[in-house]
């Protein structure tokens, strides 16, 4: 019998069944959905992922474009509205490799990445109010703000999803801050610790450690009486750097006295002690042996609280400002980057073009880039002088950084302008009284030594028949008649005294201490073996073995009154032609005294300015005229005959050389660029000056020395009114400088500190509308007191002031014969010779016995003096260590002396004693010398009272002077993404800009 299913089973298999198939088709529509989720997930993170690339992208356009942008607006100087498109002014992408991320197709030149950046507004120089704006980093300052806008376009490839492209915008704030505007500013530790009250004008500001505090047993007050900043700390320590050494050679020691330091409120101008009434000094330490958290965070409360924003720090979130260009400096070498000594940050700006630096084992050429062109003086000065005042042949630097051959005691002048690629046209210039030009490799340029130059025969040529004498605003050693050569009629010979007269440079002669032609002067300070401690300081026995032995240094003497009758007689000529409108200048006469001239001498403290002419003959009024063109015309310029072995051109120069002649449309234009396009700038290139390489202890490049005399009245200016925005005076050099006497000011003395406008306060305001603001930067600046004379002696003799004749002379009391062998002591306490001997004649004469007046075994008591100018220096720091800084330093390993602080910034070499030192500029510590690297003493000068302050018209927005440094600042405002709309208007907006 067939068994047979119950219909229930039947209808269970068919269930589970269907159930299975249901099941089945589930599972596969949920498979399918998922696989479909994941890869709609997946085109959705590839998507998202290329549009962050995109925006990443757009973002580093921006951020590249704004690195390019600050210095591209240092360069052109200005805050004009403009496009940044084409030429040097063109903002690029980044490379390729960076933006391949972006877009694997990415190439240059294809519009998918685009930048875009215009400067579209600009503040002007504006007054940054601290009530107004408290929290800007700039209040207190004048400032200039430009608003840059820049865009960007990136544009991403993906293979399965096609393009995407990103835009954005980065607004970038950049400040223009002119450096001279503060009263003092320092790229390194600021220290304070004067014997005597001091009082600082203006704001001050220091990249390092700021230490205030009375010298250790003095009661002497310091009060800050406008806004102070440092990027580290404030310390009321007067020698946390270091300790000072006194003449004695004893130790100055301790944190200082208690006498208070002082700081205004910003708004309220309440001056309250920063030590508190318990005898707390509330500074970063705050009463502690050690700073920490703790001390520092109860210093910003404090000083927030008491003074606004007139004392911050790095608490305050204060950072560096510098030079565009120029990273941080350091007292001491980061090893982590070879191709940079940090050591000789800032010091690019005084350098010339293509500066050689010091590799540990010699000298290599460095090359200027883009940025570092824009902050040399050297590349930018429109009277560029190359001066070698060694005794040997040397290679100096054009402006534009090329190669020059310097025959020894010798100098040649350019004239240099810059384009706005950077490029320059550079013309030889002749000088007047300059004794030759150009040069002649005589057919072997392999062979330097029968090398020579042309003797200057031209209209301009040195003579001493003048109302004041010579006409040489350039004087220094006299070149070698072997090394000058004229043309006598059928072959080029040397010359001689008849061709080139002796007196057309100083005297060469051997120099010694007892013993020097007026092509020397001493500093005291600049002495082998002056190394600091060991030579200074009482303790061992150091200079027994190692005697104290100044130096001689050669004069490179650039004489500001014989400058003035050049430069006001060259810009009334024409070019090419012998006429010039001006006859007369109105100056102080700079020759030796005497009763025809004594009420207009420079050297009587009573005199004034007179008309002088310029010209030659018994009435000083003969010129070149239309029958005699070869008559001397003393003060003008001459272009250099740039063939003078042409037969033509030395008919040319005998017969009719006014085709050489300079004009003022050859230095200065309002409508095209000049070589002085931003006012009267000079830079001296003393060929070398920075090699203190020694053979059997002499050295191999004697010292030299650029120095200022005859800067009394107002400083040579461009007409404001012929000229807008180009008044003013620039001089710099790389060597190190000395200013003798009143500069740039007339030396009538205001002390009332309350008296303001022209003729007011000598500290602060101008003696007249006719000074113009003035500048000197060097590798060191040493002032020197006024020459000053007394009619009571035949013939006038010097009463006080500086004398080169006894510039090896010690300053006072507590000397011993044995100075130079002996440690100091409280009997040995000055350092110079001890010889009797009556001055020279005229106080930049040589060891030339006078023929009136006393004998002296000591310099002459200083005079006050009185100096208008910003002054930007290099300095010797505190503990400096000069090892493998050049080629021979001034010591080995650290000096264990003091930098001498900002009361010693000018060093000085006399006994000023009651004598005051009037300065109204700007103090700027840039950089540590290579020249004069010798460190502070005390042995070879005494203070003067300091009457010190910010120029007047510095704190004014609309100040003028020439290639003033500008420390720029940039501030990105904010970063945002925009549409495609926003970028096409704003895009089309930059582009309509001027470019």
């Amino acid at each position: 019998m067939k068994n047979s299913r119950s219909l229930p089973t039947l209808r269970q298999r068919g269930s589970a069944l269907l159930t299975v198939v249901i099941f089945t088709a589930v599972m596969a529509i949920l498979t399918a959905s998922m696989l479909s989720y994941t890869v709609s997930e997946r085109r959705g993170n590839e998507r998202n992922r290329l549009i962050l690339r995109t925006k990443n992208a757009a973002e580093n356009i921006c951020l590249y474009g704004a690195e390019q942008i600050t210095t591209k607006l240092y360069r052109l100087r200005s805050a004009t509205t403009m496009a940044f498109i084409g030429g040097s002014n063109n903002v690029e992408l980044p490379p390729e490799s960076v933006l391949q991320a972006a877009n694997h197709k990415y190439a240059e030149g294809e519009s998918t990445m685009e930048v875009r950046a215009g400067l579209t507004s600009a503040t002007g120089l504006q007054f940054i109010d601290p009530a107004v704006s408290p929290n800007d980093p700039n209040a207190g300052l004048q400032v200039n703000t430009a608003t840059v806008p820049i865009i960007s376009k990136s544009t991403g490839w993906h293979s399965a999803l096609g393009n995407v492209t990103s835009y954005a915008r980065q607004d970038l704030a950049v400040d223009f801050v002119p450096l001279f505007q503060f009263g003092v500013f320092y790229n390194m530790d600021l220290e304070i610790w004067p014997g005597a009250n001091m009082t600082l004008a203006g704001p001050v500001h220091a990249n390092g450690e700021i230490n205030a505090r009375s010298a250790p047993g003095f009661t002497a007050t310091i009060a800050f009486l406008d806004r102070v900043s440092t990027a580290m700390g404030f310390y009321a320590d007067a020698n946390k750097q270091g300790d000072s050494i006194q003449s004695s050679g004893a130790i100055m020691s301790g944190a200082g006295g208690d006498a208070p330091v002082t700081f205004k409120h910003t708004t309220t101008g309440v001056a309250t002690a920063i030590k508190s009434s318990s005898n707390v000094w509330r500074d970063h330490k705050y009463g502690n042996a050690t700073e920490n958290t703790t001390t520092k965070n109860n210093f910003k409360v404090f000083a927030t609280n008491t003074y606004a924003i007139n004392l911050r720090t790095s608490e305050h979130g204060v950072t560096p400002l510098v030079l565009p260009a120029v990273t941080g400096y350091a007292e001491t070498d980061d090893p982590a980057t070879a191709d940079e000594d940090e050591r000789d940050n800032g010091r690019q700006i005084i350098s010339p073009p293509n500066h050689q630096d010091w590799n540990g084992t010699s000298w290599v050429d460095t090359t200027d880039n883009g940025a570092i062109k824009e902050i040399k003086i050297s590349r930018q000065a429109g009277l560029y002088i190359i001066a070698n005042p060694d005794d040997e042949i040397r290679t100096g630097k054009l402006p534009d950084g090329s190669n020059i051959t310097m025959l020894p005691r010798t100098y040649r002048a350019f004239l240099n302008t810059v384009a706005s690629d950077l490029s320059h046209t550079i013309q030889e210039v002749v000088l007047p009284g300059q004794p030759c030009y150009g040069y002649n490799n005589n057919g072997t340029p392999a062979d330097s030594t029968d090398d020579w130059m042309y003797v200057n025969n031209l209209p301009n040529r040195y003579t001493t028949s003048t109302v004041i004498g010579h006409n040489q605003f350039l004087r220094m050693l006299q070149p070698s008649y072997t090394h000058v050569r004229r043309y006598n009629g059928s072959a080029w010979v040397a010359t001689d005294s008849t061709t080139l007269p002796n007196g057309a440079g100083y005297t060469v002669g051997t120099p010694t201490m007892s013993s020097f032609s007026d092509g020397y002067f001493f500093d005291m300070r600049r002495a082998t073996n002056n190394s600091g401690l060991a030579a200074l300081g009482s303790s061992g026995s150091f200079r027994s073995g190692n005697a104290y032995t100044p130096r001689p240094i050669t004069k490179i003497d650039f004489d500001l009154t014989r400058f003035r009758m050049c430069v006001e007689r060259t810009l009334s000529g024409m070019s090419g032609n012998f006429t010039a409108s001006d006859t007369s200048a109105t100056i102080y006469d700079v020759s030796a005294p005497n009763s025809g001239n004594w009420s207009n001498s420079i050297f009587n403290s009573s005199g004034v300015p007179a008309a002088k002419s310029l010209g030659l003959g018994a009435s000083f009024n003969t010129f070149p005229t239309s029958t005699t063109l070869a008559a001397q015309d003393p003060y003008r310029i001459y272009l250099a005959p740039s063939a003078p072995s042409n037969a033509v051109v030395i008919t040319q120069i005998a017969t009719d050389p006014s085709v050489y002649a300079l004009g003022g449309a050859d230095l200065v234009s309002n409508s095209s660029k000049k070589p002085w396009y931003d006012g009267v700038t000079v830079y001296i290139h003393s060929v070398d000056a920075e090699k203190r390489a020694k053979t059997s202890g002499v050295p191999n490049r004697i010292d030299s020395a650029v120095r200022l005399w005859n800067g009394r009245g107002p400083i040579i200016s461009l007409d404001g009114t012929t000229y807008p925005n180009k008044t003013g005076f620039t001089f710099c050099t790389n060597d190190a400088a000395y200013i003798i006497g009143h500069f740039n000011a007339d030396g009538t003395i205001n002390s009332t500190q309350s008296a303001t406008g022209n003729g007011g306060y000598s500290a602060r305001y101008p003696d007249s509308s006719n000074e113009k603001l003035c500048a000197v930067m060097a590798d060191a600046i040493t002032i020197l007191s006024h020459p000053v004379y007394t009619s009571g002696t035949t013939p006038y003799s010097q009463s006080s002031g500086w004398s080169d004749s006894l510039s090896a002379h010690r300053t006072g009391t507590g000397w011993v014969s044995g100075w130079a062998t002996s440690q100091p002591s409280s009997s040995n306490g000055s350092d110079g010779v001890n010889t009797s001997f009556i001055p020279a004649a005229l106080p930049w004469s040589g060891n030339t016995a006078g023929t009136s007046g006393s004998a002296r075994t000591t310099k002459f008591d200083s005079s006050t003096t009185e100096i208008s100018s910003a002054l930007l220096v290099g300095i010797v720091p505190t503990k400096h260590n000069p090892s493998d800084l050049t080629d021979g330093p001034a010591s080995s390993g650290q000096n264990g002396q003091v930098s001498g602080g900002l009361h010693n910034f000018p060093r000085l070499l006399e006994v000023w004693g009651s004598a005051g030192l009037y300065i109204r500029g700007s103090m700027v510590a840039m950089f540590e010398s290579r020249v004069a690297m010798e460190p502070w003493s005390q042995r070879v000068y005494s203070a003067p009272a300091r009457t010190w302050g910010l120029h007047h018209n510095l704190a004014s927005a609309a100040h003028d002077l020439p290639l003033e440094p500008i420390l720029l600042g940039a501030r990105r405002l904010g970063f945002k993404e925009i549409t495609a709309a926003e970028y096409a208007t704003l895009k089309a907006a930059i582009e309509a800009l001027p470019h």
